[in-house]
């Protein structure tokens, strides 16, 4: 199962990505890689799963292939989510994916 860990910092950056411009979703997302991401008033910030960055991983699409089957998918969460991350006293936020759902868990 393929999963991303984002640091307190990643989730505090994409959290005031989405608050700079009142942008209430945030995205996971597989096309020209695989990745966690947000975008707003002209600016993203993605942060790529293991492998799967095509700017630095020379397999990255075998990688995202062989992680998330042959097709592009793209799903929208509430970035309330990273809000509420942001503010905890949570240290990390996992994203694991299955062929049938996208979960998140915050750690301490």
């Amino acid at each position: 199962m393929p999963q991303i860990t984002l640091k307190q910092t990643q989730v505090k950056a994409l959290s005031a990505l989405c608050k700079a411009s009142g942008e209430t979703k945030f995205f996971v997302a597989k096309d020209q890689g695989a990745y966690i991401g947000a975008n707003s008033a002209g600016k993203s910030l993605v942060y790529y799963f293991a492998g799967c960055n095509p700017e630095k991983d020379a397999d990255w699409y075998d990688n995202a292939h062989d992680k998330f089957g042959g097709d592009d998918f793209g799903e929208l969460f509430s970035a309330e989510l990273l809000h509420q991350v942001a503010a905890s006293d949570a240290t990390k936020l996992v994203c694991s994916v299955t062929p049938n759902a996208i979960s998140f868990k915050a750690y301490s």
